[in-house]
């Protein structure tokens, strides 16, 4: 798991996991062997405030628009492997990653809620 993703699981406060998110934004789309994606991991913790959720669907949506050549020089450092895998993550968005179940982030939002308003697990 990312340092993101250990951050969401385990409740750190919304500044750390901003700060997490400003600091290595392509986190936000890299699979954990688990869950799938902090945004993932966020969505199944019903305990998590949805300002969490909020917070990386908006930094999902501004990783789409990053220049891929600027990013590419500075986050993978010349390292090819690294390169390749910053360039697959960074074109699928975090909302459609599928988890280990199939599942996208909306699924387990509207498992989510529905559980919550049925009183259900």
């Amino acid at each position: 798991s990312t340092p993101l993703a250990l951050a969401i699981r385990y409740f750190a406060p919304y500044d750390l996991i901003q700060s997490l998110i400003q600091t290595a934004p392509f986190m936000i789309r890299v699979n954990s062997s688990s869950f799938c994606t902090p945004l993932h991991e966020a969505c199944v913790m019903v305990d998590h405030d949805t300002s969490i959720i909020q917070l990386l669907l908006e930094a999902d949506e501004a990783l789409g628009e990053v220049d891929n050549e600027k990013s590419d020089a500075a986050i993978c450092a010349n390292r090819e492997k690294e390169e390749e895998m910053m360039t697959m993550i960074k074109k699928t968005r975090a909302t459609l990653i599928q988890d280990v179940d199939g599942g996208v982030p909306l699924h387990l939002l509207i498992r989510r809620a529905c559980s919550s308003s049925s009183g259900r697990p």
